[in-house]
C-alpha cells in the first residue's frame, strides 16, 4: 500500500467493527488507539536514543498489529516498513517521519 494514498482508512473493517462491537464501544477503542500513538512514537525514539532498537521494533509492531486490528491500513502500512527498518539494522529515520505523517493525516480524516 503506498503510505501517501487517501484511502488511509478501511472503511469496511470498521464498519464491520462498530456493527459488531457497539458504536460507542468502537469508537472508544479507536479514540484510546489515536490518543496512545503519541505515546508510543514518543516511546519509539526514547528506545532509539537509549540505542535499543530492539524495543523500537516492538513498539512499532504493536502498533501495526493495533492498526490492522482498526481497519487503520495506511498506519499499518507504515509502521511494517518501520518495524523492517528497524528490524534489518537500517536508519529508520525515513520509516518513522512517513509513520508519523500517517498518523498525522489518519488523525485528521477522522476529525
Amino acid at each position: 500500500m503506498d503510505i501517501h494514498d487517501p484511502a488511509l482508512i478501511n472503511r469496511d473493517t470498521q464498519s464491520e467493527l462498530a456493527q459488531e462491537l457497539g458504536r460507542e464501544r468502537f469508537d472508544g477503542l479507536v479514540a484510546r488507539f489515536l490518543d496512545q500513538l503519541t505515546e508510543q512514537m514518543q516511546e519509539i525514539g526514547q528506545a532509539l536514543a537509549e540505542t535499543d532498537p530492539a524495543r523500537a521494533r516492538r513498539v512499532a509492531h504493536g502498533i501495526k498489529g493495533a492498526a490492522g486490528n482498526l481497519g487503520f491500513c495506511g498506519v499499518q502500512a507504515a509502521a511494517h516498513l518501520a518495524e523492517k527498518a528497524l528490524q534489518d539494522g537500517e536508519d529508520a529515520g525515513i520509516a518513522l517521519a512517513d509513520l508519523q505523517a500517517v498518523i498525522l493525516r489518519t488523525r485528521a480524516s477522522r476529525a
